[in-house]
């Protein structure tokens, strides 16, 4: 590269002189890139509304034994499809769960089964408030 035009604040690659762009953007554009980082923020704070806050106080960690007949589910791990959502132990236990304690539970197993397997004694945990 040309040690000038690096001092300059340009070098070359592949495609041609790059320069920093950020000198050269209007006012509307900052407004647009803030806008949209704003946007993004919110967005991600609406999926977080109802996780468990693991730095409370109040918060305590719980621990299951399980046993069940696998062969009304898709095995353990929650899955999605274009079509809705299969049947599965985690997403069965997070459903029945979620109106009684009044949160999202997100479960932590200590294995997992494949569709059509029974569990005994299978070990999960999952923090609440």
């Amino acid at each position: 590269t040309d040690m000038a035009s690096t001092a300059a604040g340009t070098s070359k690659n592949a495609h041609g002189p790059l320069r920093d762009r950020a000198a050269e953007r209007t006012e509307a554009e900052w407004e647009t890139i803030y806008a949209a980082r704003k946007a993004r923020k919110e967005k991600h704070r609406a999926r977080a509304a109802g996780v468990i806050d693991r730095r409370n106080p109040r918060c305590r960690r719980y621990w299951m034994v399980l046993s069940y007949e696998g062969g009304g589910f898709h095995g353990w791990q929650k899955q999605e499809l274009a079509d809705g959502p299969l049947r599965t132990v985690e997403g069965v236990l997070e459903e029945r769960l979620r109106p009684v304690l009044a949160q999202r539970v997100k479960f932590w197993p200590a294995g997992r089964t494949d569709a059509g397997v029974s569990a005994r004694g299978q070990v999960a945990q999952f923090d609440a408030v």
